[in-house]
């Protein structure tokens, strides 16, 4: 996510979220790293997230907002002061409290958060095939789309009335518009914040590999892991196993703007579309429009450059592990992909 001339990401296998100063090129971590309790109330360095803490989202204000899958909560780090509290989840598992309190209110496996210009908090609850809304000026939660039952339906008509399968990431607008990386379906699907209505932008259901210059809802996408959208109106897609980042422009046209569907590490200092990917999990935009690539399976953060499409490193030396706060970002190793065999 970036915040303030910054990059934040889930080094998910060390139960940290860590920032890249985007200036000076240092990582430090903001948050994890404790023993013992959660750690709610005080200093975010001190808490201990579940051995998956997911996605990390901002709000204006630069606060952010991680989704602690296995603890089944959502957590909030205050930037101003540094400490950390929960904003969503009991820490019990499971689906239950719409229309009260959401910290008394059971998710189940939390994969990621966002945010509206308003501060209310859109949770990707994965397991509970829905999206939950958590009001910025009540706490109240609510489903907005989703009916709990796992599989494809519903486009057209109200998004609570649709089915998704393993909603694994959700983008907001400022308006409230929402774009729902539908996982297991294969689509990505967008909620209009005016109507309520459910309709698929990208994606056939169909797994695979397909439809590049043509209509993104002729195309074939395969198990997306997020998506963004840009202030032109054009929206990214972690198109995951296909090892790509898709682009549906606004007149609905897709391309791949990185990637070359390889699974490999390759093209640094080069165009992004020639270079490979593996396992692209999450994705946030800056000010300008570049795109930065958490690439989970050659364990870098990458970002390609908006004026030129070039791809590069800014974080991660590819090998799996915790140390390198203090120093050059691109000399520690992490584990934001899954430990090698």
């Amino acid at each position: 996510m970036f915040v303030h001339d910054a990059i934040y990401f889930s080094d998910v296998g060390n139960s940290r979220i860590r920032r890249v100063d985007l200036t000076t090129g240092v990582i430090t971590t903001v948050a994890g790293g404790g023993l013992g309790d959660l750690g709610d109330g005080g200093p975010a360095t001190d808490a201990t997230f579940s051995s998956h803490p997911m996605r990390v989202t901002g709000d204006r204000a630069g606060n952010l907002f991680v989704a602690d899958a296995h603890h089944a909560r959502i957590r909030r780090i205050d930037t101003s002061t540094g400490t950390i509290d929960t904003v969503a989840g009991c820490g019990v598992e499971g689906y239950s409290g719409d229309g009260g309190p959401a910290v008394h209110a059971r998710i189940a496996s939390p994969h990621g958060t966002a945010l509206d210009r308003h501060g209310n908090v859109y949770i990707a609850d994965l397991k509970n095939d829905r999206i939950r809304k958590v009001d910025a000026s009540t706490g109240i939660i609510t489903t907005v789309a989703g009916t709990g039952e796992h599989g494809h339906s519903g486009d057209g008509g109200p998004a609570t009335k649709a089915m998704l399968a393993s909603p694994i990431a959700v983008f907001a607008t400022d308006d409230g518009d929402l774009y729902i990386a539908d996982h297991r379906n294969s689509r990505i699907r967008k909620v209009n914040a005016a109507t309520g209505v459910i309709t698929t932008v990208a994606g056939t259901g169909e797994q695979g590999i397909h439809g590049d210059g043509g209509p993104a809802t002729q195309a074939a996408i395969s198990l997306p892991r997020d998506a963004a959208l840009d202030a032109d109106g054009s929206l990214y897609i972690a198109d995951g196993a296909n090892n790509r980042i898709r682009k549906v422009a606004p007149d609905g046209t897709i391309t791949t703007v990185a990637g070359t569907g390889r699974g490999k590490f390759s093209g640094d200092g080069g165009p992004a579309h020639e270079a490979n990917l593996s396992m692209p999990y999450s994705i946030a935009l800056d000010r300008a429009g570049s795109l930065y690539v958490v690439d989970t399976g050659n364990r870098r953060v990458r970002k390609i450059d908006a004026t030129n499409g070039i791809i590069t490193t800014i974080a991660g030396n590819g090998s799996y592990g915790f140390s390198g706060d203090g120093g050059p970002a691109t000399d520690a190793p992490l584990a934001v992909g899954r430990r090698p065999a």
